[in-house]
């Protein structure tokens, strides 16, 4: 149960880490998606922020509906919603969300969900039976997201542009892979000696 408990505790702390520039930072990715022809020019404009009272910030996409070009699909739609804390930039709740029609006519949807927490106390942030079956972070991947069984994929610790980044990577690659493998081994991420690596296939024989 360790690790559920660690992913708990770091998805909780992903939301205080986010900071105040994850906004520009979407916009430049919805810029560059404009300009690559996979939505309109101006959606990086449309997402826009309502201040409310309380100082809660509302992000989302505004105006007519997000229309989204990928290939292999007749049309596809996106939608973006954060509540963030004014002051701070803390991340309440997080929907990134894209669905779709492919061109047999079978619908698809890809999501990323960071439940709203500011009823903490009553565990708004602690959905489903626990910290495995339902992650706080998590990634929905199907034909529809009320298509049963309802699969989520527990997601890592990820910044909200991260978040963002894995979905573009999804649906508009090669040109939105945030993390080229080229890029990946020049960095130094990948300097494993494989051949010190100790793996089997199948399980080490327990002794009685």
């Amino acid at each position: 149960m360790k690790q559920w408990v660690e992913l708990y505790e770091a998805h909780t702390r992903l939301r205080s880490v986010s900071g105040k520039g994850w906004s520009s930072e979407l916009r430049t990715r919805l810029r560059a998606l404009g300009e690559a022809g996979h939505c309109s020019r101006d959606l990086f404009r449309r997402f826009s922020n309502k201040t409310q009272k309380t100082g809660l910030e509302e992000w989302k996409i505004s105006g007519e509906r997000a229309l989204f070009k990928i290939a292999g699909s007749r049309g596809a739609e996106l939608e973006l919603l954060v509540l963030s804390n004014f002051k701070t930039g803390y991340i309440h709740q997080l929907t990134a969300m894209a669905t779709g029609i492919r061109e047999d006519g079978s619908p698809w949807a890809v999501a990323v969900h960071l439940p709203d927490d500011r009823d903490h106390a009553r565990g708004a942030d602690r959905q489903g039976s626990g910290a495995c079956g339902h992650a706080a972070l998590h990634c929905h991947i199907g034909p529809t997201l009320d298509t049963s069984p309802k699969l989520r994929v527990p997601l890592p610790a990820l910044h909200v542009v991260d978040v963002i980044d894995w979905l573009l990577s999804q649906l508009a690659s090669p040109g939105f892979e945030a993390a080229p493998w080229a890029d990946v081994v020049d960095a130094g991420s990948e300097k494993l000696d494989r051949s010190q690596l100790k793996l089997s296939l199948y399980p080490a024989k327990r002794t009685q």
